[in-house]
Protein backbone atom coordinates (compact mmCIF):
# COMPACT_ATOMS: atom_id res chain seq x y z
CA UNK A 1 0.00 0.00 0.00
CA UNK A 2 1.77 2.96 -0.80
CA UNK A 3 0.84 5.80 1.71
CA UNK A 4 3.05 8.45 0.22
CA UNK A 5 -0.11 8.40 -2.69
CA UNK A 6 -2.93 8.17 -0.07
CA UNK A 7 -1.55 11.32 1.86
CA UNK A 8 -1.37 12.79 -1.53
CA UNK A 9 -4.64 11.90 -2.26
CA UNK A 10 -6.06 12.78 1.08
CA UNK A 11 -4.60 16.07 0.44
CA UNK A 12 -6.76 16.95 -2.37
CA UNK A 13 -4.06 16.32 -5.29
CA UNK A 14 -3.60 14.43 -8.64
CA UNK A 15 -1.40 11.80 -8.77
CA UNK A 16 0.86 10.05 -11.51
CA UNK A 17 1.60 7.20 -10.61
CA UNK A 18 3.23 3.76 -11.70
CA UNK A 19 1.24 1.20 -11.39
CA UNK A 20 2.61 -1.60 -9.14
CA UNK A 21 1.52 -3.02 -5.63
CA UNK A 22 -1.80 -1.63 -4.52
CA UNK A 23 -1.84 1.29 -6.23
CA UNK A 24 -4.23 0.48 -8.67
CA UNK A 25 -6.60 -0.10 -5.33
CA UNK A 26 -5.46 2.91 -4.27
CA UNK A 27 -6.47 5.06 -7.27
CA UNK A 28 -8.91 3.05 -9.62
CA UNK A 29 -8.16 5.46 -11.92
CA UNK A 30 -6.03 4.68 -15.56
CA UNK A 31 -5.58 8.31 -16.30
CA UNK A 32 -3.26 8.57 -13.19
CA UNK A 33 -1.92 5.59 -14.00
CA UNK A 34 1.18 3.80 -15.96
CA UNK A 35 2.92 1.28 -16.50
CA UNK A 36 6.20 0.76 -15.20
CA UNK A 37 8.97 1.28 -17.58
CA UNK A 38 7.22 2.51 -20.61
CA UNK A 39 8.61 6.01 -20.58
CA UNK A 40 6.46 7.25 -23.87
CA UNK A 41 3.28 6.45 -21.58
CA UNK A 42 4.87 8.04 -18.49
CA UNK A 43 5.36 11.79 -21.00
CA UNK A 44 1.98 11.02 -22.03
CA UNK A 45 0.81 10.78 -19.03
CA UNK A 46 2.98 14.02 -17.63
CA UNK A 47 1.47 16.42 -20.62
CA UNK A 48 -2.21 15.40 -20.18
CA UNK A 49 -2.19 16.66 -17.01
CA UNK A 50 -0.09 19.74 -17.31
CA UNK A 51 -2.31 20.58 -20.49
CA UNK A 52 -5.29 20.22 -18.24
CA UNK A 53 -6.29 23.57 -16.70
CA UNK A 54 -6.42 24.29 -12.87
CA UNK A 55 -9.82 23.70 -12.46
CA UNK A 56 -9.72 20.07 -14.32
CA UNK A 57 -6.65 19.45 -11.86
CA UNK A 58 -8.89 20.61 -8.69
CA UNK A 59 -11.86 18.07 -9.84
CA UNK A 60 -9.36 14.90 -10.05
CA UNK A 61 -7.91 16.32 -6.37
CA UNK A 62 -11.26 16.56 -4.72
CA UNK A 63 -12.16 12.82 -6.34
CA UNK A 64 -9.03 11.61 -5.00
CA UNK A 65 -9.95 13.17 -1.72
CA UNK A 66 -13.40 11.81 -1.47
CA UNK A 67 -11.56 8.24 -2.54
CA UNK A 68 -9.54 8.42 0.32
CA UNK A 69 -11.92 9.42 3.08
CA UNK A 70 -14.73 6.84 1.87
CA UNK A 71 -12.38 3.53 1.11
CA UNK A 72 -9.95 3.88 3.62
CA UNK A 73 -10.77 6.29 6.62
CA UNK A 74 -9.45 5.06 10.05
CA UNK A 75 -12.23 3.42 10.75
CA UNK A 76 -12.34 1.18 7.41
CA UNK A 77 -9.15 0.50 7.27
CA UNK A 78 -9.12 -0.71 11.47
CA UNK A 79 -11.74 -3.21 10.32
CA UNK A 80 -9.98 -4.50 7.58
CA UNK A 81 -6.52 -4.90 9.78
CA UNK A 82 -8.58 -6.51 12.17
CA UNK A 83 -10.19 -9.06 9.52
CA UNK A 84 -6.91 -10.04 8.51
CA UNK A 85 -5.70 -10.37 12.20
CA UNK A 86 -8.63 -12.75 12.96
CA UNK A 87 -8.60 -14.50 10.00
CA UNK A 88 -4.60 -15.46 10.33
CA UNK A 89 -5.22 -16.14 14.45
CA UNK A 90 -8.35 -18.48 13.69
CA UNK A 91 -6.07 -20.41 10.97
CA UNK A 92 -3.57 -20.81 13.36
CA UNK A 93 -5.71 -22.08 16.35
CA UNK A 94 -7.34 -24.94 13.69
CA UNK A 95 -3.71 -26.13 12.64
CA UNK A 96 -3.02 -26.74 16.33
Amino acid sequence: FPTVVGQAMAYGLPCLVSNVGDSRILLNDSVQLVEPGKKLEIVGSIRTLLDLNPAERRLIGKRNKRRVETLFNKDSMFKRYDMVYRDVLNQNLKQN
